[in-house]
């Protein structure tokens, strides 16, 4: 598989192949350049892998849910996000970095930007049933070396929104 990083400035498709499998691909053209699994059905916790490494991205809490994407090593945590229901929200990258995340519900669009507003990328969803992601990764993103395991993240959160919505 390709390094996410060595695609920026493209347009990739997230693709369920199967709906009877919870497992999902990132595509360039005909290309499988990541995938996104979640081993079990029912489980909020997935494995996402590309040219770039290999991570494990969970979902703990309830009323405050947290993700956490860790390598599948079990060494501490490389990120941990809080997500809030509404609005935008933050990514601490360190003490002194931090992106955006901003989404449009109705829209079904997320866009992943820095405190200074520059593009990273963004997904918007096709037809619920058909279960097509497009990503649009700007090419200013190639600097930013958090880029794959950020890019699986965001993709994670509207997976899981879409299974949200499926399940009514």
């Amino acid at each position: 598989m390709k390094p996410i990083l060595s695609l920026t400035g493209t347009t990739l498709q997230c693709v369920q192949p199967s709906i009877w499998k919870p497992e999902y691909e990132v595509r360039s053209g005909a290309e499988v350049v990541g995938t996104i699994r979640f081993p079990m059905a029912l489980s909020s916790k997935a494995e996402a892998e590309s040219g770039d490494g290999h991570w494990i991205i969970e979902n703990r809490g309830f009323f405050k849910q947290k993700l956490i994407v860790s390598r599948p090593n079990g060494q501490k945590p490389v990120a941990e996000y809080v997500f809030r229901a509404f609005g935008e929200n933050k990514i601490r990258l360190s003490e002194t970095r931090s992106l955006r995340l901003k989404r449009n519900f109705w829209k079904r669009e997320y866009a992943l930007t820095t405190d200074m507003n520059m593009p990273l990328f963004k997904l918007k969803e096709g037809a619920v049933l058909k279960g097509e992601i497009d990503i649009i990764l700007d090419k200013r993103a190639e600097s930013t070396k958090e880029l794959p395991w950020l890019f699986f993240l965001v993709l994670y959160i509207a997976i899981l929104n879409r299974r949200r919505r499926r399940a009514g």
